[in-house]
């Protein structure tokens, strides 16, 4: 029997049916892949990205541009897939959208019929919505250069065991390797991924590793960040990535290179690219987050110390 990994179990949805030009499908976000309440935004990415990729089998993504409308829950889904160009030989392109229901909650199960939803499609609210296109049927061609050729440009994976092993951010995360990498002296931050139960690295995995980073406001420009920034919330708004070279045969393992370039109004971008064990660039990426401070709870006058 195949072995059925977790990250493929997460990510399972079901096709209800057409309705006014949407194909839609529901699932479900679990509990393990949320920190804080609240469900990774990767993950709902990741979900989206899979029923788009299995409307049209056997293509590759092209990008996948999201945006992280409202905070995710763990609870039901649907999925709605709108295609807005579809080719027999060329790229195809789809608007996605991932909802859930304004009262969502963990107790629900997913909808079952196509009539269950059309009666109560009122009453749900986007959680993240994209913009996909997938690769046509022929084999892309065509001019290929990359920066320089110098050895500053070209990316060398350093061996696993030279890394540091990163603590979970979240229970799901049980089932992903993140290593960082600190014998780069440059102001990048550099992570290897791979899943713990063997699970090969692929497209879809790569969706999701995107948006798996620690705090990288430290690396900019090699200064340092004040402190409350550096304790503030820190939401992804919107991410967007471009696969160079579509993974083909999966992979043990990925490579990821990121570096925050502006910081401005409190919002900040990061770009990233993501390599194979050879170093070869197989996707790159733009992040566009928020800086919100956190709370601090303010002691009163009553509770002070007396002494």
């Amino acid at each position: 029997m195949e072995q059925r990994h977790e990250f493929d179990r997460v990510t399972e949805h079901c096709y209800l049916g057409d309705i006014t030009a949407r194909s839609v499908y529901s699932g479900y976000l679990h509990r393990q892949w949320a920190a804080g309440g609240v469900t990774l935004g990767c993950y709902m990415a990741s979900v989206m990205m899979k029923v788009t990729m299995r409307r049209y089998p056997g293509r590759y993504p092209i990008s996948m541009n999201t945006f992280f409308v409202n905070p995710g829950t763990t609870a039901p889904f649907i999925v709605e897939l709108e295609t807005i160009k579809a080719s027999d030989k060329g790229m195809c392109t789809f608007v996605v959208k991932l909802k859930q229901r304004r009262d969502a909650d963990s107790n629900m199960n997913p909808l079952d019929t196509l009539n269950a939803y059309y009666d109560t499609k009122d009453d749900y609210l986007i959680k993240n919505f994209a913009v996909i296109s997938l690769s046509g049927t022929r084999p892309e061609r065509g001019f290929s250069q990359q920066r320089g050729g110098l050895p500053d440009d070209v990316y060398k994976p350093s061996p696993i065991e030279s890394l540091i092993q990163l603590p979970a951010q979240c229970e799901g995360d049980e089932t992903l390797k993140m290593y960082h990498d600190i014998t780069k002296n440059d102001s990048k931050l550099h992570y290897a991924f791979e899943f713990a139960d063997g699970r090969p690295v692929d497209n879809l995995a790569i969706v999701y590793f995107f948006d798996m980073y620690a705090d990288p406001l430290g690396t900019l420009m090699n200064k340092n960040v004040d402190f409350e920034v550096t304790n503030s919330w820190k939401p992804t708004l919107q991410y967007e990535i471009q696969f160079k070279r579509p993974i083909k045969t999966p992979i043990r393992r990925a490579y990821l290179s990121y570096e925050v370039c502006n910081v401005i109004h409190g919002r900040w971008d990061m770009d990233g690219c993501v390599y194979d064990e050879q170093g070869e660039l197989l996707a790159t990426t733009r992040h566009q987050l928020r800086i919100i401070p956190r709370k601090t709870k303010q002691v009163s006058a009553s509770s002070e110390s007396k002494l």
